[in-house]
């Protein structure tokens, strides 16, 4: 017995499961077969003819219709049956007892697993016939102190040869041999036979077959073509759907830029708002300072300036120089000094710088 796996550290478990599940399977197809059986087989329902070797074996009674196995009783049934218009329909032959072999054997109960490959040994050991000579069918009929009745009726394959060659003969079908006992017991389904009932049924069952297969593979394409067309649309969506992430990023980037562009805008026109502008400071010192004022020498930077020249009189340019509004802390750097040559005066002020309301508006 093969092992689940090969490394496992639980062997003796694992062949135990198997061996129950083995002995269980066995017991229900065991259990189940009969009525499988009896669930698959479909039973004719043409006219039953009660077919024995002779006449005196012949009449049953309740039997209506009755063969024996020469010709002319096939030529009358033949006649009867196209009376009642039912010659097309497949037979169902009942056999009498003196066309079959029934043996009846016990075997213990707990053979019924097994009981068909324990009749066909034992056939083949007790009878002249075999598999190939002879067909068979069982039935349990009674149960004894752990021991099972079954009753085995044996069919000779060249008794059928012969009776489908006379049916064949007289235009009729056979669509089932069957065998009920004398006893009154179950019917007995010895062989069942194609019919063209069966041969087109079993048509029409493969062009069903084939047209569902047909309708699977209609289904399976339109179900794939849909989810390609959906996959396709959500990759397009998922495609439009990174662009715009791509886009958004970008726009971003962009305002971003434009905002530190604007503030960095802003806060130049705010230090340049906050920084007096050379040219007003240039223009107000020409138009303030008198036309005997030379100048040698101008310097202005981001908070301080200062001029240096020479004057007729430098004490009042300190007062001039204030009364501007673009300069404040007007005063001398250094003491004025009179040129001995032209007895003008040297000076040298400094001043602070001031934003005026002229450089904002500039």
């Amino acid at each position: 017995m093969a092992r689940l796996t090969d490394n496992s550290s639980l062997p003796w478990l694992q062949d135990g499961v198997l061996a129950f599940w083995c002995w269980w399977r066995g017991e229900l197809a065991a259990s189940f077969a009969p009525l499988l059986r009896r669930a698959g087989a479909r039973k004719a329902s043409g006219p039953r003819i009660r077919l024995s070797r002779s006449e005196e074996g012949s009449v049953s009674e309740g039997e209506e219709q009755a063969a024996t196995l020469e010709g002319v009783s096939w030529q009358a049934l033949a006649a009867k049956l196209a009376k009642t218009r039912r010659r097309t329909q497949p037979l169902v032959l009942e056999l009498a007892e003196d066309l079959v072999l029934v043996r009846r054997q016990t075997y213990p109960a707990g053979a019924l697993s097994k009981l068909d490959n324990i009749v066909a040994l034992d056939i083949a050991q007790s009878t002249p016939f075999s598999g190939a000579s002879a067909v068979w069918r069982w039935q349990v009929t009674g149960r004894v102190d752990k021991q099972i009745e079954v009753e085995t009726v044996i069919l000779r394959r060249d008794l059928v040869m012969q009776i489908l060659s006379l049916a064949s003969a007289n235009g009729l079908g056979i669509g089932e041999i069957i065998y009920r006992g004398s006893s009154g017991g179950r019917t007995l389904s010895l062989m069942r036979l194609e019919t063209p009932d069966d041969r087109s049924r079993h048509r029409w069952r493969r062009i069903n077959m084939g047209l569902a297969a047909l309708v699977l593979v209609l289904a399976t394409s339109l179900a794939g073509l849909t989810y390609w067309q959906r996959e396709t649309a959500l990759e397009g969506a998922r495609v439009r759907l990174e662009e715009l992430k791509a886009r958004a990023i970008r726009l971003r980037r962009a305002q971003a830029d434009a905002v530190a562009e604007y503030d960095a805008s802003i806060a130049l026109l705010r230090e340049k708002a906050a920084t007096p502008q050379i040219n007003a400071v240039w223009n107000a010192l020409s138009a303030t300072l008198p036309d005997t004022v030379f100048l040698s020498s101008l310097e202005i930077g981001s908070a301080k300036g200062r001029i240096a020249g020479f004057a007729r009189s430098a004490a009042p340019l300190i007062a001039r120089l204030e009364e501007l509004d673009e300069v404040a802390d007007v005063a001398f750097a250094s003491p004025v000094m009179i040129n001995p040559d032209d007895r003008l005066e040297r000076f040298d002020i400094t001043f602070a710088l001031e934003a005026g309301e002229g450089a904002g508006d500039d």
